[in-house]
């Protein structure tokens, strides 16, 4: 997994390069030996891609909090804003990949994939 950390890490700071947020990425560091496969590290990026990007774009946060830790045999990818929030069961993405899309991508790596958003912001969590 150390090397999708890092994609994740290179392409989150680059997009907020261009924004107002502020990013907090944590990744604990014996995440970075856990196995995963291909389809895993491509869903698992794909899913982390389209959240980074709608939260840095439509959010209104100031701050974008991403946190990958262990949890027993699973990776726990939280990724959290203080942004405005949003209505996650009347959604739809401007680039085309919806929420529907993001958990049919977590459910083909057996993945969970949950979304809460409130005025407070949106949490988004994938336990892998």
């Amino acid at each position: 997994a150390k090397h999708l950390i890092e994609r994740m890490r290179v392409f989150a700071g680059d997009l907020v390069a261009s924004s107002e947020i502020q990013l907090n990425f944590n990744a604990d560091a014996d995440t970075e030996n856990v196995k995963l496969t291909m389809e895993q590290r491509k869903n698992i990026f794909l899913i982390f891609k389209e959240t980074v990007y709608n939260t840095i774009k439509y959010s209104g946060g100031k701050n974008l909090y991403i946190d990958i830790k262990r949890d027993h045999k699973n990776i726990l990818l939280v990724i959290k804003d203080d942004g405005t929030g949003f209505d996650v069961n009347n959604y739809k993405s401007k680039n085309g990949n919806g929420i529907k899309n993001m958990q049919f991508r977590a459910e083909e790596i057996k993945a969970q994939y949950k979304i809460e958003s409130s005025q407070s912001g949106t949490i988004t969590s994938v336990i892998i």
